[in-house]
């Protein structure tokens, strides 16, 4: 059915329990409502298409199935129970009653959504998609879960999901864009004096002033808004000046050009003197950029005083979040995850608030406020770039100062699994990738360290999937002793036994230090197996160590037959030649 209507009811039923199916209908009319169900009755619709100021009016049960509804107000329930599944819902309010079930819808272009404003409501929203749209929980009693759903673009005046009093469950949603975001955009000076041929000029409060001197700042304190002058867009120079007949002596005055009158001519009007007229020193690089400070020779700040310099300052604040909490009963918030938008904002009442991931802003707890960041030992996880409020306990640490063999640390909180840890070491100035390690454990990480004994510094990357989002960083410092293999035992039987240096020693041992393989040697006599003794303690093998080889058995020294002979020759010799003395002797004669 296709049906056009003005100004009036499409249908209005009273105690009556209506169900419509594929309907098409629409309004041009400024008070047109498509139902109005009035007393007791409930509304069943399904597969269709409504258009009006208030496609639905209704004081009990809503049963909305696989159906588009658009208007000024969508859904106007002032009581009884809401199922609204496969929907898809454009309007500026929905004002849904105290049981409420929203399934697989979405709700887009500035759909508001308030409910159950009074009495106690219980409702469900789960898996649904709000975009340009806000969520407003205004019941004082009751109970509410908002799971797997997507937020995205919330209506920049209102909180995505604010709750006032009820118990509220916020688990598994996607938060986007969301949050009203202020920006106070200024520029600011510093109060430096300055020294110039001979004269110093600080007996003065500094001031900027406008061209022609009718406006001015004093420049009372370092970073002094001057944003009222200077706008990034316009030069100002320096004047040095003695103005002491007006009260103002040995004074700097920064003016914005161009000048309106010159240094010299303002001076000598009020019976004072111009020491410097510098233009261009305080020089504009555009709109929401620093100023350029011209180096001018011979003139210096005076010590003590800080730097020159001209500055934008960009400061934001968020006067909406993500989710506003403002009531006395306990929010639970877990498993979120919160992109580009401010994320939590407590102005009273508790709420545990564990295992999300804050990618830009942290949650935001004013002094009325208690919030719990750990719960059961997890925390949240946070970009590196956001800073982690106290309290949370989400964040990677090493579980001791000193390790053997293995370093352990304490596992990054995070609703997704695994996390991925990217290790680095201190080498010099430079950190030096290590090896990266993957866990979806809810305990420590243990990981081989593979260098030797000593001192490290350590850099952890903790990182999740979705286009790499890297957490909080650590960094921390710790012992560390390797843990050396066993050393060998002899062989029995005589044989020699190789020794083995473990890698991460082998690899600092130097050419000298390296210990030979033993070689194999053929024993001739055999001797008994050497008793094995008790292996040393784990050291660095010296060139000793290897057990010595058999040797063969001795035999009697090869050098002494040749000394023999040489002794009898010479024995001989002198025996000829005493011989050979006495036969030339004469025998003596008688007389």
């Amino acid at each position: 059915m296709i049906a056009r209507w003005y100004n009036t009811h499409f249908l209005r039923v009273v105690d009556s329990d209506l169900t419509v199916s594929g309907l098409n209908i629409s309004s041009n009319g400024s008070s047109s409502k498509a139902f109005s169900i009035h007393g007791s009755s409930s509304i069943t619709l399904e597969n269709s298409t409504l258009i009006a100021q208030i496609p639905i009016y209704t004081q009990h049960n809503l049963f909305i199935k696989n159906t588009k509804l658009s208007g000024e107000i969508a859904i106007d329930q002032e009581g009884g129970d809401s199922v609204i599944k496969n929907s898809k819902i454009n309007g500026n309010l929905i004002h849904l009653g105290s049981g409420i079930v929203l399934i697989n819808n979405s709700f887009f272009n500035n759909s508001h959504i308030k409910l159950g404003e009074t009495g106690e409501t219980n409702g469900t929203l789960y898996n649904s998609t709000f975009f340009n749209s806000t969520i407003i929980s205004l019941f004082p009693s009751g109970n509410l879960t908002f799971v797997n759903n997507t937020i995205s673009n919330c209506m920049q005046g209102e909180h995505g999901i604010s709750t006032y009093g009820a118990a509220v469950m916020i688990e598994g949603n996607t938060f986007e864009n969301c949050g009203l975001v202020e920006y106070n955009e200024t520029y600011i000076i510093s109060d430096s004096m300055y020294s110039y041929g001979g004269n110093n000029f600080n007996e003065s409060t500094p001031a900027l002033a406008n061209t022609d001197l009718s406006q001015t700042v004093s420049i009372s304190q370092n970073g002094t808004d001057v944003s009222g002058i200077a706008t990034g867009l316009n030069n100002f120079s320096l004047w040095l000046m003695d103005l002491t007949s007006i009260g103002s002596p040995w004074v700097v005055v920064y003016v914005e050009q161009p000048n309106a009158i010159s240094c010299n001519d303002f001076a000598t009007a009020y019976g004072g003197t111009c020491y410097l007229d510098e233009q261009d020193y305080l020089q504009a690089n555009g709109q929401y950029q620093n100023y350029t400070v011209k180096n001018v020779s011979g003139l210096s700040i005076i010590q003590g005083n800080d730097k020159m310099f001209m500055n934008y300052l960009n400061t934001t604040f968020y006067a909406n979040s993500s989710i506003f909490i403002d009531g006395p009963v306990p929010t639970n918030i877990s498993r979120n995850i919160f992109k580009n938008s401010t994320s939590i904002t407590m102005k009273s009442g508790t709420a545990n608030i564990w295992l999300n991931v804050f990618i830009n802003y942290p949650p935001i707890v004013e002094s009325a406020a208690n919030a719990s960041l750990c719960v059961n030992v997890s925390g949240n996880f946070y970009g590196e770039s956001a800073d982690v409020p106290s309290g949370d306990c989400g964040q990677v640490n090493l579980t001791s100062s000193s390790f053997t063999g293995s370093i352990q640390f304490k596992r990054q909180s995070s609703p997704i699994l695994p996390v991925h840890y990217d290790i680095f070491r201190l080498a010099g100035t430079n950190w030096s990738f290590v090896g990266s390690v993957s866990s979806s454990s809810t305990g420590n990480i243990s990981y081989s360290w593979p260098f030797s004994s000593g001192a490290y510094t350590i850099k952890i990357v903790p990182w999740i999937n979705g286009s790499r989002i890297n957490g909080t960083n650590f960094n921390g410092s710790f012992n560390f002793t390797a843990e050396l293999a066993e050393a060998p035992k002899a062989k029995k039987g005589g044989g020699g036994a190789s020794v083995n240096v473990p890698p991460y020693i082998a690899k600092n041992v130097t050419k000298e230090e390296a210990v030979p393989a033993a070689k194999e040697v053929v024993n001739i006599t055999p001797k008994p197996p050497a008793v094995e003794k008790p292996a040393p303690a784990p050291q660095l093998p010296a060139p000793s160590a290897a057990p010595a080889p058999a040797l063969p058995e001795k035999k009697p020294v090869a050098w002494t037959t040749p000394l023999i002979v040489a002794i009898f020759i010479v024995a001989i010799i002198v025996i000829l030649a005493v011989l050979k003395h006495i036969k030339k002797k004469k025998p003596v004669t008688e007389g």
